[in-house]
């Protein structure tokens, strides 16, 4: 009788995540894509759904993001050098694409792709 429980709470619980998951592909479908901007210094407060990145010789050294979970902290993102962890920004206009996932390690530890200036979260 137990087991027969424990089956019905975990179907329960991976359709309630399943339905948590097409609420938020369908929430950012309908928000404005993440753009980027160009900038000459680190920006006091990055705007919302923007991208804001630093170039150094011409190639995106350093990159600010406003975390898109809501939490309102601003993501750093190494987009040069050797060192890790670095992401490589696939376009410098238009909308974002950044490879690989954003996974923070602290604060609200958000995981995303963003692709195509669309987060999709892992």
């Amino acid at each position: 009788m137990i087991a027969w429980t424990g089956r019905i709470a975990a179907a329960v619980r991976s359709a309630v995540k399943a339905s948590a998951r097409t609420v938020t592909v369908w929430r950012e479908r309908r928000r404005p894509p993440i753009a980027v901007v160009i900038v000459d210094e680190e920006p006091g407060r990055p705007a919302p759904r923007t991208l804001h990145v630093l170039m150094r010789a011409g190639e995106p050294a350093v990159g600010w993001l406003v975390c898109p979970c809501g939490c309102g902290d601003v993501i750093s993102l190494r987009l040069s050098g050797q060192r890790s962890p670095r992401w490589y920004l696939r376009r410098a206009a238009g909308p974002a694409t950044l490879v690989p996932s954003v996974w923070r390690k602290a604060g609200c530890y958000s995981h995303f792709i963003l692709r195509d200036g669309r987060v999709h979260w892992c």
